[in-house]
């Protein structure tokens, strides 16, 4: 997309307070924008990796505590107590955790989730202007940016949802009074799913995305209709 400013000879990113003057090179322009987006996009990528790479981390978890829970089927296991506690401490830590995880990256996600949604809601009608084919690239790069959160915190939400399902399907019938207590404080908790969360308040899933395409197309049939 840079490239094609550069040959159309176009400013997207201008330096603020100074105007280009007529029939002036824009050579200093180029360099200012083009510094500007790969610093602000190097910006990006450390932080999305940070992101990734503490997601893989959750979901390890995830399948191991669901790994956990499926070992409470074993008909053959004498420590039934223990294996209960320690996957009751297990499920509060996961809890603890992934609530640090939100708080830490509470303003991250807000921000994030609204540029992209400003982004989104203004690209589809640029992209209907003559020179729309050049804001392409920067369009699948937020698209997949924006799909990919939603398709993560889609994920974290469907493996805690399972959780109190497996606990269910487990023999918690076989269970002395006490071990069916503590499956029940476990069952009561899990049925709290917890995932990505923008500004505190929405979720952060496939829903979202459908949402705010659809709500981009419409704001593009506005915008035609008074333009």
């Amino acid at each position: 997309m840079m490239s094609y400013f550069v040959y159309v000879d176009a400013l997207l990113i201008a330096i603020p307070g100074v105007k280009p003057a007529d029939n002036s090179s824009l050579l200093y322009y180029h360099i200012h924008q083009v510094a500007v987006i790969q610093i602000a996009a190097t910006f990006v990528i450390i932080l999305d990796t940070t992101v990734i790479i503490l997601g893989f981390y959750f979901i390890a978890i995830l399948n191991i505590f669901g790994d956990t829970i499926r070992l409470l089927d074993n008909s053959e296991l004498t420590n039934k107590r223990e294996l209960l506690l320690h996957t009751h401490k297990f499920h509060c830590e996961i809890l603890e955790k992934f609530e640090l995880f939100g708080r830490v990256f509470y303003y991250t996600f807000t921000l994030q989730i609204g540029s992209i949604v400003i982004f989104i809601l203004n690209i589809i009608f640029i992209m209907r202007g003559d020179a729309g084919y050049a804001f392409y690239p920067l369009s699948l790069a937020v698209f997949g940016q924006f799909g990919a959160i939603c398709i993560f915190g889609e994920f974290i939400f469907s493996k805690t949802e399972q959780f109190s399902v497996e606990l269910y399907h487990t023999k918690w019938y076989e269970f002395d009074l006490k071990e069916q207590k503590i499956i029940l404080m476990i069952m009561l908790m899990s049925q709290r799913q917890f995932g990505l969360k923008a500004a505190g308040m929405y979720d952060i899933n496939l829903m979202m995305f459908i949402q705010v395409v659809k709500a981009g197309i419409s704001f593009c049939a506005i915008l035609y209709t008074f333009a």
